[in-house]
């Protein structure tokens, strides 16, 4: 009796549908929190779950306990390639190089695949879609794939080291992809336009976001020896230090303004651009009045406590900080990135949009909101009703949908 209980108990076990989601890592940002929240909320009844890192690098998120974990950069390496990725016109060094380290890493996905046997794949970020829909063709199983888009990858891979390279692979890869999903319309338009999605292949589901939760993190007390308990105004950022945040043309904007108004900056997040964006703070003789701040464990409750907050990004998809920004009370500024940051934003009724690449755009509005009590009230109350209609639920409900579609 006892074995057929368990084996009836394993049978159950296996019907639910293997569902492996892949990402790059699960350290800060809004992809990782988007992959952290879905996975907490997914249904056990019907998903049994794992999950994939592509890089070894410390969770900034929280990873459930019931999901089991695998990083693919600490698996043994590949002696051999057998994908042998095809793309004409990339024949130097750097591509060679790039090429390889893709095929060793999607060898790794393959043979972790075929040990799991997922039922699908569900790739959190671009660059995971490419490792996963490359994997693919070396596996037995062949499970669905189920992409996600959460930039504006026409407008992001100009700005970086290898972006055509990357660009042509997308091309080359996302029309093999079961179904792609994108953040927002934007985002969907620019794959159907520029890397040939399919429009019935496309669907757009926004991130999930949790307002009570931020709500509730945003009225945490800051520490005595902390900035903002004075009654100096504050600007704030939020984000990773990285040449797609703009952060270059609002250190300029806080030099430009603070000739007007006396404020302090407040910058939280981290990145490759970190010692440059000091250096230029220097520069601008601002530096006693720029905090950068690394890290924080709950930056909501300096959103609660901030004057205002800016967003200087030159590309987004839909950015998570500008709804955590409403939901805590803080005025939002805004570069007009994306028709979904406009959207979010209401066309300027939930806060100031400005140009991009305009560092007196964003010092006129900074200007704006510290100088007019009356705006900043209405962008309160304007920014927090409108984030009360985004929920965990309407989102994971419609990638379990989409999921179970592609079986």
């Amino acid at each position: 009796m006892a074995q057929l209980i368990d084996r009836s108990q394993d049978h159950m076990k296996r019907a639910k549908t293997r569902l492996m989601v892949l990402v790059p890592t699960m350290t800060a940002g809004g992809m990782e929190h988007c992959t952290s929240l879905l996975l907490e909320h997914f249904s056990r009844d019907y998903f049994d779950l794992e999950l994939v890192t592509i890089f070894d690098r410390p969770p900034f998120f929280a990873i459930p306990a019931d999901v089991r974990l695998h990083v693919l950069e600490t698996m043994p390496r590949e002696t051999v390639t057998r994908l042998h990725i095809q793309l004409s016109g990339f024949t130097t060094i750097r591509h060679s190089d790039a090429m390889f380290w893709l095929e060793n890493v999607a060898a790794k996905l393959a043979r972790l695949v075929t040990e799991m046997q997922p039922d699908v794949i569900l790739a959190q970020d671009f660059y995971a879609t490419i490792i996963a829909l490359i994997a693919k063709k070396s596996t037995r199983t062949a499970p669905k794939i189920v992409g996600t888009v959460h930039i504006l990858c026409s407008v992001f891979l100009q700005q970086i080291d290898l972006g055509d390279f990357y660009a042509q692979l997308l091309r080359q890869c996302l029309q093999d992809a079961d179904a792609v999903v994108a953040v927002g319309k934007s985002v969907a338009n620019d794959l159907i336009m520029n890397f040939g999605v399919r429009q019935n292949q496309t669907r757009v589901i926004f991130n999930p976001f949790d307002f009570e939760e931020v709500e509730r993190l945003s009225r945490e007390n800051l520490t005595a020896e902390k900035p903002l308990h004075d009654q100096i105004p504050t600007v704030l950022f939020v984000g990773r230090l990285a040449p797609q945040k703009g952060l270059v043309y609002l250190l300029p904007a806080i030099a430009l303004a603070r000739k007007l108004q006396e404020f302090r900056c407040l910058i939280v997040g981290d990145g490759e651009q970190r010692d440059e964006l000091k250096a230029t703070a220097e520069r601008l003789g601002i530096s006693s009045n720029v905090l950068f701040l690394g890290r924080v464990e709950n930056a909501f409750k300096y959103m609660r406590a901030a004057t205002l907050f800016v967003l200087p990004s030159v590309v987004e998809g839909v950015p998570y900080v500008l709804l955590e920004a409403m939901t805590s009370g803080c005025p939002v500024v805004a570069t007009e990135s994306t028709d979904d940051v406009k959207e979010l934003l209401g066309d300027g009724q939930r806060g100031v949009l400005v140009p991009l690449w305009d560092s007196y755009a964003l010092a006129e509005a900074i200007l704006r909101i510290l100088w007019d009590k009356r705006l900043r009230a209405n962008l309160i109350e304007a920014g927090i009703h409108y984030a009360r209609n985004f929920s965990i639920s309407s989102s994971v409900t419609l990638y379990e949908e989409l999921l179970k579609s592609v079986l």
